[in-house]
């Protein structure tokens, strides 16, 4: 799967505060914004502030599947391993 960018902007409420402080509170808000929009990080975010009261992450990243196509796939091997002879050790299969 190829690797999209996220792009997500936090309000600079204390003009006082040091980037570095601004970042750390942002990295704590990430994973819940990942599971949000559904999508996996895939490489380091990248941090700017464009304004005086804004503080931006662009986030490389790639979709997360949905959870119907992982229950398909579930369905498929299992309904395989159904269809197979079953081998106990030791003994031969009919």
């Amino acid at each position: 799967m190829s690797a999209h960018t996220l792009r997500v902007e936090w309000p600079i409420l204390d003009p006082e505060m040091r980037r570095a402080a601004l970042i750390a509170e942002a990295e704590e808000d990430l994973p819940g914004m990942l599971r949000t929009w559904r999508v996996e990080q895939c490489g380091e975010p990248t941090w700017s502030t464009p304004t005086d009261w804004t503080l931006v992450a662009r986030v490389p990243v790639r979709p997360v599947r949905p959870v119907e196509d992982l229950l398909r796939d579930v369905v498929a091997i299992l309904a395989q391993a159904m269809t197979q002879p079953r081998t106990t050790p030791g003994k031969a299969v009919a």
